[in-house]
């Protein structure tokens, strides 16, 4: 009798341990939501899916964000996170070159939910620009960034400027050169549109040396820009 009950408490045991075992395929290195502490006898579930790129040769590992946390998938493109408290959590996949992937997601108790293979797209936004100081000469080789991803770039000799395949979404335009005073434009662009920031007005710090251009002019070539816009 004593050996019957034993059995019956192992093959239980095993049960419940099979049931929230990683599904095949997933056997990948475990990233953990929570800790037992955090937990504290909550009810908790598990995660698993993909990040794939769009040529096999390109694929990579990937940050992206579960709720407030941020995790990464593995070189093949797969994640799987556990300790989840039970609930619904936003995933948020933001990569650069590539178009932003958001989402939903709902953890079960118990369970390994499958959050499914998000594939990436490339982005293909364009965003220009020229920056001139306050007596109309083009600001030369000033240096720029595009936040949240970080895009970095200068002015040409005319003071244009531009980021190719810029992801759909908002965006941040940082003037991060320490010769002149900070200056952040917000605009938002959908996908794969051409967005001309116009003309924009840069104030060099006192004291510094800026170099001399030319008054401006519109170069061979491009298109003329318009005096700049408020979103």
């Amino acid at each position: 009798m004593t050996r019957r009950i034993s059995f019956l408490l192992l093959a239980v045991a095993w049960l419940l341990t099979s049931c929230n075992q990683a599904p095949q395929g997933y056997d990948v290195p475990a990233q953990h939501y929570s800790r037992l502490l955090e937990l504290k006898g909550t009810d908790d579930g598990h995660l698993y899916g993909g990040i794939l790129f769009p040529s096999a040769y390109a694929q990579r590992s990937v940050r992206f964000q579960l709720g407030e946390r941020r995790f990464v998938s593995e070189p093949d493109g797969r994640f799987r996170i556990e300790d989840i408290p039970v609930g619904e959590y936003p995933l948020r996949i933001l990569v650069k070159s590539y178009e932003p992937i958001m989402g939903t997601v709902l953890v079960r108790a118990g369970e390994f939910t499958s959050a499914g293979v998000f594939k990436l797209r490339l982005a293909r936004g364009k965003v220009v620009g020229r920056l001139v100081s306050e007596t109309g000469r083009s600001a030369a080789r000033v240096s720029l960034r595009l936040a949240p991803l970080g895009d970095l770039t200068q002015t040409d000799n005319d003071g244009i400027f531009q980021f190719i395949g810029v992801q759909s979404g908002g965006h941040s335009l940082l003037v991060t050169d320490s010769n002149y005073f900070t200056y952040d434009r917000k605009f938002s662009i959908i996908s794969g549109e051409y967005r001309n920031l116009g003309n924009i007005k840069v104030f060099p710090r006192a004291g510094v040396a800026v170099p001399r251009t030319a008054l401006l002019v519109e170069p061979k070539g491009f298109s003329p820009i318009s005096r700049e816009t408020t979103d």
